[in-house]
């Protein structure tokens, strides 16, 4: 399973008292161990390592590295509540407040306000519980659930989707960067390096369809808001394949349009 870690740059009062460690390949307690020893020096009393892949959690101490602590089973029902229901998906209604497509997500952040406030608002179910799972851990001393945190697959209307993980600190849904893919399956570029960098070939492809021609046009306004010349012709007649490897974007195949 892949799973998607919040890195959370404001600090809370439970980060001075904890250190949660990702692990996907510990199996083993000296594995387990080993993840804990390398925890970054920063501090904290106990060291929390947990492998999303398998559903592991333990719990060590600096100082006596070695040794394994009970884990409170409120942390270890939170950490299986967020590995299952990773990335579940929830559809967005053709709102006027809601972005009608992933560039408009993207350029409008405004609307992902809109988005993360509905997901924090609309009582879905597996949502609240996530919350309740949350507000118990966060008494916990110790535990930081700021690394291991629920993300949500948004799906807009036209079909595009975005990726929302939730903030402790803040407590809000934020949209997670460079994870936005429009309807056609093409990330949509957050800066100017995310679809140019020489040496390295980045190819958007649009089919020949109502979908793929409109995200054709918001890809190309989205270039150019960025400052990305594109050249060659650009049709509607058949997939429409553009290279961004170069200091631009080149329309690799003839459409014939």
């Amino acid at each position: 399973m892949r799973f998607l870690i919040a890195i959370v740059l404001a600090s809370t009062c439970f980060n001075t008292f904890a250190n949660t460690t990702i692990c996907t390949t510990c199996s083993t307690f000296e594995q387990f161990d080993s993840a804990a020893q390398s925890a970054p020096a920063d501090g904290t009393l106990n060291i929390y390592v947990v492998n999303p892949l398998t559903k592991q959690v333990k719990r060590f101490r600096r100082g006596t590295i070695g040794t394994e602590y009970p884990v409170s089973s409120a942390v270890t029902n939170y950490v299986n509540f967020v590995i299952e229901n990773n990335r579940r998906e929830i559809h967005i209604d053709n709102r006027a407040e809601f972005p009608q497509n992933a560039y408009d997500l993207v350029e409008r952040p405004q609307s992902a306000t809109a988005v993360g406030n509905y997901l924090k608002n609309s009582g879905i179910g597996f949502l609240n519980d996530f919350i309740q799972l949350l507000t118990v851990v966060n008494t916990i001393p110790g535990f930081n659930p700021d690394k291991i945190s629920l993300t949500i697959k948004v799906i807009l209307a036209d079909g595009s989707t975005a990726l929302f993980v939730y903030n402790n600190t803040t407590k809000t849904w934020e949209r997670v960067e460079s994870q936005t893919i429009d309807s056609s399956n093409n990330v949509v570029p957050e800066t100017r390096a995310d679809a140019v960098t020489p040496g390295r070939t980045i190819t958007y492809r649009f089919p020949n369809s109502d979908g793929g021609d409109r995200d054709l046009i918001n890809f190309i306004q989205r270039l150019n808001m960025l400052g990305i010349p594109i050249s060659g012709k650009v049709g509607k007649n058949g997939t429409v394949t553009i290279d961004c490897s170069g200091d631009n974007c080149i329309v690799q195949t003839p459409t014939g349009g």
